[in-house]
């Protein structure tokens, strides 16, 4: 180094940082023991996740083959749904057969009702309201 580059570095010298401390560099060297202990920590996220695994695993395949056949929430809302419409059919068809004229229309809504939800308390009412509507038709 020349004369220029010594007085350089003497300057920079006093900008630049003094290093860590000493007692830093001892509790860093010092910490490698402490490493092993952590192993431990390692393991058990190691057996956590593959525990969870394993049974996001299990919980996707007993809910694909179920036996029970619980009903799932959207067999459920369709229920449910399929329920709303017949009963909506059921008070138009009510309202056909109370109207002049309509008495054929409210049969044809009957007979589908009857048809399309056998099971169904609503085709039980269609049955006796069909029932009563070809009495009514023949008296008059």
């Amino acid at each position: 180094m020349d004369n220029n580059d010594t007085i350089i570095e003497s300057v920079l010298q006093r900008y630049r940082p003094l290093g860590p401390p000493p007692q830093l560099k001892d509790r860093i060297f010092l910490r490698k023991g402490k490493k092993q202990s952590r192993t431990w920590l390692k393991a058990a996220a190691i057996i956590l996740v593959l525990l969870s695994g394993g049974l996001i695993w299990w919980s996707l395949e007993h809910t694909a083959n179920r036996t029970d056949k619980e009903p799932t929430f959207a067999e459920i809302e369709m229920e449910v749904n399929h329920a709303g419409i017949a009963a909506a059919m059921l008070a138009v068809a009510d309202l056909l057969a109370q109207q002049p004229g309509g008495e054929e229309y409210a049969r044809n809504r009957y007979l589908y009702l009857v048809e399309t939800y056998p099971q169904k308390e609503v085709a039980t009412l269609a049955r006796s309201r069909l029932q009563s509507l070809s009495g009514r038709s023949t008296l008059q």
